[in-house]
């Protein structure tokens, strides 16, 4: 879990960028999102269900400690596009639309990676 000094910290560092979208910040600003540190996983995940309730942000203390401030921002800004694009849903209906030994959790997860990191990139890295 974050102590208060860590999340304001993390905060403060990637307010500006978060100023700049505000429909990234929205997201967690209206309590959708309960930010905490997890050792259960090597980077960053949002955990939650389709009706956006109890939605955790889990990340790696130590990996996140050495990202620049806009590698942060964009790790934020990937795992709040889960979110907007309503792939704990969305994501759950496909995988279970697909015959049993088609199945990847992995795969499913890779495809929807691939989809937010080339709309970050182009939307608000390339500009």
């Amino acid at each position: 879990m974050f102590d208060k000094k860590d999340e304001t910290g993390v905060i403060k560092e990637i307010t500006p960028f978060l100023l700049k979208h505000p429909s990234i910040s929205y997201i967690f600003t209206k309590d959708m999102v309960h930010p905490r540190w997890s050792e259960s996983i090597d980077t960053a995940c949002v955990v939650g269900n389709s009706s956006f309730e109890n939605i955790d942000f889990l990340m790696n203390k130590e990996y996140f400690d050495k990202l620049t401030s806009i590698e942060k921002f964009f790790v934020f800004a990937h795992e709040t596009f889960h979110i907007l694009f309503n792939h704990f849903k969305r994501g759950h209906i496909f995988y279970n639309s697909l015959p049993e030994k088609d199945r990847s959790k992995q795969l499913l997860n890779i495809a929807m990676d691939i989809t937010i990191n080339d709309i970050l990139k182009f939307q608000y890295f390339e500009n």
